[in-house]
């Protein structure tokens, strides 16, 4: 099961973030999936709310692309080490994170996020916060 699970989240990085296919949400994401991101103010809620999040950093970052750097998986959850680049961040800009996925039925069901996301959003400009509502 452990490995049936890591290939699911795996999937997540190389096909549905990587090549920005955001038709696989929900093959990928339970419909009651539940996004726990580190500094946004809200979770995000349902398969539809990770596709919309999903647009909006390519829209930002449209080469960003994920690399898993290491994978963890135990019972119905996987921890993954990872990290992303895109030209747009600043020079030699690295972002990493790690996340924990809970599966249910075979498709992610309860995300947790941890990674430098306000860095990563700043190196946007100041225009993605004005976009919601935000300044810096």
């Amino acid at each position: 099961m452990s490995e049936t699970n890591k290939n699911t989240v795996r999937a997540i990085f190389e096909k549905f973030w990587n090549r920005a296919d955001w038709s696989l949400a929900e093959t990928l994401f339970h419909p009651d999936h539940v996004g726990h991101i580190a500094h946004l103010p809200a979770r995000l809620q349902g398969v539809e709310s990770i596709q919309h999040f999903a647009a909006l950093l390519h829209a930002l970052h449209p080469d960003l692309a994920f690399s898993v750097e290491d994978q963890i998986g135990e019972g119905d959850r996987v921890a993954t080490r990872w990290t992303a680049r895109s030209s747009h961040f600043e020079a030699g800009t690295v972002v990493a994170g790690i996340s924990i996925h809970r599966l249910a039925e075979g498709r992610v069901a309860e995300t947790w996020d941890n990674w430098d996301a306000i860095g990563l959003l700043q190196d946007s400009g100041p225009a993605v916060f004005e976009k919601i509502g935000l300044s810096l």
